[in-house]
């Protein structure tokens, strides 16, 4: 039966996630605080009273018009998913195949390469400075000589935590035709606003994957842009208001909560 499974498969190695002894757990961007006993039962509450016998809608529009406004963006363009995986394996589906290549920046999400081979695609390597910076020309030099369909980005970087600067995204997308993926699935860990889609619409093909954990739940969503000057946002919005998963507790919307009492879980209606 084993020679039913296509090659590409069968050379690959499972995708492992080792847990290790920790003081501080951030591998798995989780929200580091327990929610409140009274939104906890709220939940079951809703739960409880839903219609288990049925399946729920097959297309959210209300969380995704909610989302599309949160991130500045345009409902027709957001994406929801059951993670950021799910995500990720439908866009390297859509994008490539045997003979497509993938650029990627090393050491970075040991998915995407699993991914890529997984669907035959060649996977073009371009190594991080010694300092683990992103080497923006060389990434460019290689989506350019290789002809690459997609270029992934990791911002901030797993394992890395490098952050790419906004001027270097936009470098990427402007100089080169690949398809620009940017995961900022660790943005919550940094001590930046996350990059604005309404600032990158405009200048060339761009997935722009979001991840949330705020207020006890997950919600993944993907901001495509296509390329050309007629893609632009209807509103001008302003940048992603990461409070809405971290109210800001007096140092800045990305202020560790010391008393999650204290937190305006309205915000999360």
């Amino acid at each position: 039966m084993t020679s039913l499974i296509r090659p590409e498969i069968s050379g690959l190695s499972e995708y492992h996630l080792a847990q290790y002894p920790h003081s501080i757990k951030l591998n798995q961007t989780e929200n580091p605080y327990e929610l409140p006993l009274p939104i906890q039962q709220e939940i079951l509450d809703r739960l409880a009273a839903a219609r288990w016998s049925r399946y729920p809608a097959f297309v959210p529009a209300e969380q995704i018009d909610m989302l599309a406004t949160f991130a500045g963006w345009v409902p027709e363009g957001t994406l929801l998913g059951n993670g950021s995986n799910d995500l990720l394996q439908l866009i390297f589906t859509a994008v490539l195949e045997r003979g497509r290549t993938v650029v990627l920046s090393q050491p970075t999400f040991t998915l995407y390469t699993l991914l890529a081979r997984g669907l035959g695609a060649d996977v073009r390597e371009v190594l991080m400075r010694p300092d683990l910076s992103f080497d923006v020309d060389g990434i460019i030099q290689a989506a350019r000589t290789s002809k690459a369909s997609l270029i992934v980005l990791c911002s901030p970087n797993n394992p890395t935590g490098t952050l790419m600067a906004e001027q270097d995204v936009v470098r990427i997308i402007e100089q080169t035709e690949s398809l620009v993926v940017l995961d900022e699935a660790y943005v919550l860990c940094a001590w930046i606003a996350a990059t604005s889609p309404h600032k990158l619409g405009s200048r060339g093909c761009l997935a722009d994957l979001f991840e949330g954990n705020g207020c006890g739940r997950t919600e993944v969503w993907l901001c495509t842009h296509a390329r050309g000057p007629g893609a632009r946002v209807e509103q001008d919005q302003a940048a992603v208001q990461r409070k809405y998963f971290y109210p800001d507790c007096g140092g800045g919307p990305y202020a560790p909560m010391a008393d999650t009492q204290a937190v305006d879980y309205a915000s999360c209606e």
